[in-house]
């Protein structure tokens, strides 16, 4: 192995594209491992069951949480459509005090979480926030309902990393394939390359 050094830095100055190729290796790495600690909290909610007294009793983690429409923050449809039979489907994300709930069609507690919706959007709007509800207030419970309390600011933590990695990803990308040379490089091209090509 050759000692790095000053001097060996001065002669071998490193090569762009290989600067930015090896930032782009680590961020796409560290979006992997964000992905794989984001996947080991993720809470599935099992059962929404609607009550007779409009109550909403959610089954998520092993515990159970008791919602009322008035809980609602926000509610996102999202429209996609099944790989094989193309098969138009609804896939809804509803935000609520105690954190967010989302689900399927292929879900079990798809019915429930959709009753959940519609008992507070009677239109079937495709987003739909409460107005007096702030973009703060929505971040703030952007975490799957039944997630621990202490698992919250961990997850917080991993979701801004891997915001970041992305971001930095994506200005590598960029850089590597969209490179500029610097008037330095161009300085240090051959006479005798320039010469043949006016020629």
């Amino acid at each position: 192995m050759i000692p790095i050094s000053i001097p060996y830095l001065r002669n071998h100055h490193y090569n762009r594209e290989m600067v930015f190729a090896t930032v782009a290796v680590i961020c796409i790495a560290i979006i992997l491992i964000c992905s794989v600690v984001i996947s080991l909290l993720t809470v599935k909610t099992t059962s929404v069951t609607a009550t007779a007294d409009f109550h909403y009793l959610v089954q998520a983690n092993g515990r159970q949480f008791d919602l009322v429409p008035a809980d609602v923050l926000r509610i996102e449809r999202t429209s996609a459509k099944k790989s094989f039979t193309g098969q138009p489907i609804e896939i809804l994300k509803v935000y609520t005090t105690k954190g967010f709930i989302y689900a399927s069609p292929n879900d079990d507690a798809y019915q429930g979480v959709s009753k959940l919706a519609n008992s507070v959007d009677f239109y079937g709007l495709q987003t739909w926030t409460k107005s007096d509800t702030s973009w703060e207030d929505i971040r703030s419970k952007a975490y799957a309902i039944g997630t621990p309390t202490e698992y919250r600011a961990i997850l917080f933590a991993v979701l801004g990393v891997q915001n970041i990695a992305c971001l930095a990803t994506g200005f590598a990308l960029i850089a590597l394939i969209f490179p500029l040379r610097s008037e330095s490089q161009e300085d240090t091209t051959p006479v005798v390359k320039r010469l043949e090509q006016l020629a």
